[in-house]
């Protein structure tokens, strides 16, 4: 099935693409010595779809192929990235939706069956399948119901309970709300890092449909997700708009953020988050974009 897909974007690049002929192109590439645009960039309708021109010249992916894209609202967040750098040297960071599709597009049958292979097997280290459970009353936890802020008040909350407990609190949340979405039973969990949890055969085969069920767009915002919240239940959660960016990044980082109640905010900390709040709402929006 991955091969006829592939072979169905090359037939499609050669039909549709012949007509660009008469430009001149422009790869992407990192840390590039001149500025990519210094002009208005255009987007061209090339038979329903949509490619960039840059100072008159048509951008390709930094392995040579032509970005497209049959969405023209993609074509136009791509276009503002280019303008908000006019004029500027950038990096492969300066471009997140141009890079996104530039990797769907660039994606390799052998990529694609290892990344798939990937997601499959970060199921069983999750980080949310890994925490001792707590007997406690919920009343008591109470004040700690919304960690999405970093407010003076809610690290002091915070800090009055250990990471057992806070994690007691909010992961079994999580695990129902994710086994709602795919329809399976209960996840097993693990109180040792030691000891991987073994899922239901059922739960695994569902869970693997659905990840084989992703189209490239989607298994490489999936992907990207998952690098920033190191956990492909919240992840998956994420991308299907279960949870918010804030919510989950929090939960991806609850360790850190226990410690943080105790040791204090540092700049780096906060750097680091608005980084990767930045990164996951693009990946949403691209996700969203590509169904």
């Amino acid at each position: 099935m991955y091969l006829n897909v592939l072979k169905i974007i090359k037939n499609t690049s050669s039909r549709f693409f012949s007509t660009l002929n008469s430009y001149k192109t422009i790869k992407l590439t990192n840390n590039p010595k001149f500025p990519f645009l210094t002009k208005t960039p255009t987007i061209i309708n090339n038979s329903g779809f949509y490619n960039i021109l840059l100072d008159n010249r048509i951008l390709l992916t930094p392995l040579g192929n032509t970005l497209y894209t049959s969405n023209l609202e993609v074509a136009n967040l791509i276009i503002e990235e280019f303008k908000t750098n006019l004029n500027k040297l950038t990096n492969f960071n300066d471009l997140p939706y141009t890079m996104l599709l530039s990797k769907s597009i660039d994606l390799s049958l052998d990529d694609k069956i290892n990344h798939l292979k990937t997601l499959k097997e970060s199921i069983n280290s999750d980080s949310v399948l890994f925490f001792e459970k707590v007997d406690f009353c919920p009343d008591e936890l109470s004040c700690i119901s919304d960690i999405d802020s970093l407010s003076d008040s809610s690290l002091e909350n915070l800090r009055k309970f250990d990471l057992e407990m806070v994690q007691s609190f909010f992961f079994p949340g999580v695990l129902r709300s994710f086994s709602k979405l795919l329809n399976v039973p209960s996840l097993v969990t693990s109180s040792s890092v030691s000891k991987i949890p073994r899922q239901h055969p059922d739960t695994v085969s569902v869970f693997e449909s659905y990840i084989d069920s992703l189209n490239t767009f989607r298994l490489i915002s999936t992907l990207k997700v998952l690098c920033n919240l190191k956990s492909i239940i919240l992840s998956l959660l994420y991308l299907n708009g279960l949870i918010t960016t804030t919510r989950c990044l929090r939960l991806s980082r609850i360790e850190e953020t226990v410690q943080c109640s105790h040791w204090g905010l540092t700049d780096s900390f906060g750097l680091e988050e608005r980084r990767i709040i930045s990164e996951l709402e693009k990946c949403s929006n691209f996700y969203k974009l590509n169904p």
